[in-house]
């Protein structure tokens, strides 16, 4: 993992009055979601359904059972404080594609507006997380990946480092911002590729998500407690 004196850098910017912004991350407006595990009765889970050793959670109307699947039903979303990642893609691929989670917290597993017509969901991860994925189905864009950046940290900063990335840092201004982590890792054919990726909001609370690939596995971590 790459680590940054966040304090020290973000005081820095936080005291400065407009920032030059020369990352290749797009910064997406979106709508926010869930919620911790279990505060909520719109959250449904089920005890025999793990990503990992991470326990499944489905954000729907618990009268809904017409997709036929636990939990998997048209309720709103609860609003996120923290950060999360998500992983993008049919509920089959992106099963798949994880080798391995852990850790301590859970994910949601989400539908999107096309996922009757297109089979898409969304899995973000929560807590303080460890994530390996299949490398090819990052790099293919089989599996996408977004950050969520939580209530908590708009208006904050955010600063890339590592692999070409100098810590140069923006604004955190839209609720998600696409992590091109499948560009990132094609773009370096060696193992042991780093970047990540640290938050900061005006209280001076700190987050971290990155990536590191060792062969033909991307690892994914993600700190936001």
């Amino acid at each position: 993992m790459i680590t940054m004196n966040c304090k020290s850098i973000f005081g820095v910017l936080f005291g400065t009055a407009a920032l030059v912004v020369g990352l290749q991350f797009s910064v997406l407006a979106g709508t926010d979601p869930d919620a911790a595990a279990g505060s909520d009765p719109r959250l449904l889970s089920s005890d025999q359904d793990l990503v990992g050793t991470l326990p499944a959670l489905y954000p729907g109307d618990p009268d809904d059972t017409s997709t036929g699947e636990v939990g998997l039903g048209k309720g709103d979303r609860a609003t996120s404080m923290k950060p999360s990642f998500v992983l993008i893609g049919t509920m089959e691929k992106v099963r798949e594609s994880i080798l391995d989670a852990y850790g301590v917290g859970y994910v949601m597993i989400e539908e999107t507006a096309s996922t009757q017509s297109t089979g898409i969901y969304e899995f973000s991860f929560h807590g303080e997380v460890i994530v390996a994925v299949d490398r090819y189905a990052i790099e293919s864009q089989q599996v996408t990946t977004r950050l969520r950046v939580g209530l908590d940290y708009l208006g904050g900063f955010g600063a890339v480092d590592g692999n070409g990335y100098s810590g140069r840092a923006f604004p955190l201004s839209s609720h998600e911002i696409n992590l091109p982590y499948g560009s990132i890792l094609k773009s370096n054919l060696a193992d042991d590729v780093t970047v990540g990726l640290e938050l900061a909001n005006q209280g001076m609370d700190t987050a971290y998500v990155g990536v590191v690939a060792y062969g033909s596995t991307a690892q994914i971590e993600l700190i936001a407690n």
